[in-house]
C-alpha cells in the first residue's frame, strides 16, 4: 500500500502542478484579451469622429437648395442643410468615410460656387436658367 500511496501522492502533486500552470496561462490569456479589446475599441472610436462644418455655397432658389443638399450628401455625410438667405450650408460628416474636399468637389460638379471656388463653366451652364446665381437675384 505504501507504493500505491506514494504513486497517488506523486500523481496528485503532478495534477496540482499542471492545474496551477493552466490557471496561470488562463490568467495571462484573459489579461491579453482585455488589452487587445481596449486597443481595438479605442481605435474604432477614434475613426468614427463626426465633424460639423459650414460652407458658403451660392444659390438663388428652392431648386438650388435641393441640388446643393443632394450634392453634399454622400458616403459619411450625416446631414446637410442649406440656407438660401445666408448661402450657408451646414454639414456633419464622418472623417473616416469622407473629407471636406470631396464634399466641395461634388458641389462644384453640381455647378455651385463653394467658399469662393468657382465651378467649371460647363457645370455652371448646366444649371437651369432660374438657378444661375451669377445672373439672378434670390427668388
Amino acid at each position: 500500500m505504501t507504493k500505491v500511496a506514494g504513486r497517488l501522492s506523486l500523481i496528485n502533486l503532478l495534477l496540482i502542478h499542471f492545474n496551477y500552470q493552466i490557471d496561470e496561462i488562463m490568467k495571462l490569456y484573459s489579461i491579453l484579451l482585455v488589452i487587445i479589446g481596449m486597443t481595438v475599441a479605442s481605435t474604432g472610436y477614434a475613426q468614427k469622429e463626426v465633424v460639423e462644418d459650414t460652407l458658403t455655397v451660392k444659390g438663388v432658389c428652392g431648386m438650388c437648395k435641393e441640388r446643393i443638399e443632394e450634392a453634399a450628401y454622400g458616403k459619411g455625410v450625416k446631414y446637410a442643410t442649406w440656407d438660401k438667405a445666408t448661402d450657408q450650408l451646414a454639414i456633419a460628416y464622418r472623417t473616416d468615410k469622407t473629407q471636406l474636399e470631396e464634399i466641395e468637389a461634388r458641389l462644384l460638379a453640381a455647378g455651385h460656387e463653394v467658399n469662393g471656388k468657382v465651378p467649371a463653366k460647363e457645370s455652371y451652364e448646366a444649371l437651369p436658367k432660374c438657378c444661375r446665381y451669377e445672373e439672378l437675384e434670390k427668388h
